[in-house]
């Protein structure tokens, strides 16, 4: 859902999905690559997303690390429940 979103600018959604351009379904190596500008402006309208994002990929990668140590297999409640809600800090 996040690279459809439109102002991700990540592509041009159509009737037909998520397409390179509104007349171009996929990028080819002949024509000009689509340029998204990631400045402050773009960081800020997407932060809340960004921290998820993050978030998200931390408990997954203390998860791998746990499992591949020998620790516990599965984030705690309050981390799933913290996810889940979207929170940007986790807790417990």
């Amino acid at each position: 859902m996040i690279a459809t979103a439109e102002d991700v600018e990540y592509c041009v959604t159509t009737a037909a999905g998520c397409l390179y351009e509104e007349d171009n379904e996929t990028y080819d190596a002949d024509e000009d690559k689509r340029v998204v500008t990631v400045d402050d402006a773009y960081i800020a309208r997407h932060l809340p997303t960004i921290t998820q994002r993050l978030t998200q990929a931390g408990v997954c990668l203390g998860a791998l690390l746990n499992r591949a140590l020998g620790g516990s297999q599965r984030p705690s409640t309050s981390v799933k429940q913290s996810l889940d809600r979207g929170d940007s800090h986790l807790s417990g």
